[in-house]
């Protein structure tokens, strides 16, 4: 699987590159996208059948590519994954494309976990507070519920967990009973 994922790394990044001397990139998200949903796991199980010619595997992407209105580049980059018998990394290739445009575009992706859904202002004010020390990204903020949080929120950036959570503070807090006694 390991290897799969450095293949597919691979992939995206060769697709990215060309996106990007084209200027294609934003279509590309699209298209890679759009293809990866449209592929079921019976379809690519079907597609890995070492039974369908590398050229037949070409002509069925191109075909789907056309009926999904997919950009004739994108269209030429799945032949070439498909041709490759590596349809079944398309997931891996799409999450790692869109994560290559990311950086490139300096989005920062930031995860808030409440235990209900924060309205605009706290997001806005979330942000407000991100953009002073990441004033050259531009700051994305996905939510998610986690009920075991009790109150409060954690955020979420990279490798980095901000827990200005309830369960926390009351961690925190049952920590300095125990020391005291």
């Amino acid at each position: 699987m390991a290897i799969n994922r450095l293949v597919a790394k691979k992939y995206a990044l060769a697709a990215f590159n060309v996106a990007k001397k084209l200027n294609l990139v934003d279509q590309f998200v699209l298209d890679i996208t759009k293809f990866s949903v449209a592929l079921s796991k019976p379809m690519i199980k079907e597609l890995s059948n070492p039974a369908i010619s590398r050229q037949n595997l070409r002509k069925i992407v191109a075909e789907l590519g056309e009926k999904l209105s997919l950009h004739k580049q994108t269209i030429k980059f799945l032949e070439v994954v498909a041709e490759e018998r590596r349809l079944s990394d398309i997931g891996v290739i799409e999450s790692h494309f869109i994560k290559l445009v990311k950086v490139e575009k300096k989005i920062l992706e930031v995860e808030v976990f409440s235990i209900q859904n924060l309205d605009a202002q706290n997001i806005q004010d979330i942000k407000t507070v991100l953009a002073k020390k990441y004033a050259d990204k531009i700051i994305e903020i996905k939510q998610s519920i986690k009920k075991d949080i009790l109150g409060g929120i954690q955020i979420k950036i990279g490798s980095t967990m901000i827990d200005a959570s309830l369960k926390r503070q009351l961690f925190s807090l049952s920590q300095q009973f125990q020391s005291i006694l």
